[in-house]
């Protein structure tokens, strides 16, 4: 439902969110925005069921309505810029919290503060031209993001900027919305429930790659406890300042069948350090200085890295959300697994189920921002020392995402015939597949 054509003004019943808003949120950010200029074009955007108008500049474009809903729905302004590098974290959100009114904006700002205790928060109550409203910063998240709760027109919005410093980008775009009178129906998109599309069945030739009768799974090969720890190369290479290592075995985690039956795939696109994968050990933020995004295609079956217990299976949620569809392994001594951009869960990935490293507990994808296909298909893999697990939105499957503790190399990475080290590991270097055969799921007691 993208509508790109100036309406006339006649029909905007809404109020301008003026120049105040842009002062009173200086701590914001555009970060990765360049600067709007005397020659910047601008196009304006009408969504006539979420009750917004948006004036934003050419150069970067509108994502409309997400594939699916949650609690809200909206839409996010990326930069086309950074969209040709393949980066596609949001500049800007506007979003309609769904079930909400304006008396219940008080229980959403204490709602979206509880999953972070130990981050000071700032709370500041704002009116702007009659519309009352809270500013809640730093919230945490993938990268620093600015969060807005406001109510107009009988609902509540969420307005949420990414980055760590404002200027005058921000100031001019949020100059630039405009709150209208609703005059169409969520229900007329008939767009599903995020929750009913949470667990998709693979096609069919997938089902059948994955009806083997064979038991053989990695762990036998992959040891997971402190007396069968892998013992690196001495000249294996240092660390990343405030990073540390992952003690045992992983795996890569596709079969033979993967990428049409090549069974490789590849370190990066996005490498160790590159794109947004820049932190180690931040208390508000993702820690993936370690991670690695794996080319696949979609519907390609994903392993964990090792045996563990699931700990989180579902959307991400909040400043998390560009990560999609995640599944959170505890593997044990405080060390986690994430895996992410999937199409669709496995029926095994249920919080509290053991898996084994030949389980698949999901299927590669795209997904972001309750949207399917908002990234290329690959799989985002990560893991983790002493992270914290945070519950952002509701639902049956509510969405969160994970922060605090550092990003973990990997000492050993096993393939079919021979192990990984990262002193030989390259941006774009080919990496073969682990799982070998067909592999039932084994869903084993939580307390395994």
């Amino acid at each position: 439902m993208k509508n790109n054509t100036k309406k006339p003004f006649a029909v905007v019943l809404g109020c301008m969110i003026l120049v105040a808003l842009a002062l009173v949120l200086s701590s914001s950010t555009l970060a990765n925005a360049q600067p709007f200029d005397d020659h910047t074009d601008f196009e304006t955007y009408q969504n006539e069921i979420l009750g917004v108008m948006i004036s934003y500049p050419k150069r970067s474009h509108i994502v409309s309505e997400q594939d699916y809903f949650n609690d809200t729905y909206g839409f996010v302004v990326r930069d086309k810029n950074q969209e040709a590098s393949g980066f596609k974290e949001p500049i800007f959100s506007i979003e309609w919290v769904i079930e909400a009114l304006p008396n219940d904006i008080e229980k959403l700002v204490e709602k979206a503060v509880a999953p972070y205790p130990t981050i000071l928060i700032k709370v500041s109550p704002v009116n702007i031209n009659g519309y009352d409203g809270y500013i809640l910063s730093p919230m945490p998240g993938l990268s620093p993001n600015t969060l807005l709760l406001i109510s107009a027109n009988n609902r509540v919005y969420q307005i949420r900027y990414y980055g760590e410093n404002s200027d005058d980008s921000l100031k001019q775009l949020v100059e630039k919305i405009v709150f209208i009178i609703p005059n169409r129906q969520l229900n007329e998109l008939n767009i599903p429930h995020a929750d009913d599309v949470l667990y998709v069945p693979p096609p069919d030739e997938i089902i059948k790659q994955l009806e083997g009768s064979s038991t053989r799974d990695n762990d036998s090969i992959l040891p997971n406890n402190p007396g069968s720890l892998v013992t690196p190369p001495a000249y294996l290479l240092s660390l990343q300042p405030g990073c540390t290592s992952d003690p045992g075995y992983v795996q890569t985690q596709w079969n033979k069948f993967a990428r049409g039956g090549s069974g490789i795939s590849f370190a990066g696109s996005y490498f160790w350090g590159q794109g947004g994968h820049i932190r180690c050990n931040s208390t508000d933020y993702y820690n993936n200085y370690y991670a690695l995004d794996h080319a696949l295609n979609e519907w390609d079956a994903v392993y964990p890295h090792r045996g563990g217990t699931v700990i989180y299976a579902g959307w991400a949620g909040g400043g998390w959300r560009t990560l999609g569809r995640m599944v959170v392994i505890d593997y044990g001594n405080n060390r986690w697994g994430v895996m992410a951009h999937l199409r669709s869960l496995s029926t095994s990935a249920v919080v509290g189920n053991y898996v084994n490293s030949g389980t698949h507990i999901g299927f590669a994808g795209g997904s972001g921002d309750y949207t399917d296909n908002y990234w290329g298909i690959h799989l985002h893999q990560s893991l983790h020392l002493n992270a914290k697990l945070a519950i952002v939105t509701g639902g049956q499957y509510p969405g969160g995402g994970i922060h605090d503790g550092q990003s973990a190399r990997p000492n050993a990475i096993y393939h079919l015939g021979g192990v990984y080290y990262p002193d030989n590991m390259y941006s774009g270097m080919p990496m073969s597949f682990a799982i070998d055969v067909p592999l039932p799921v084994h869903n084993e007691p939580a307390n395994h």
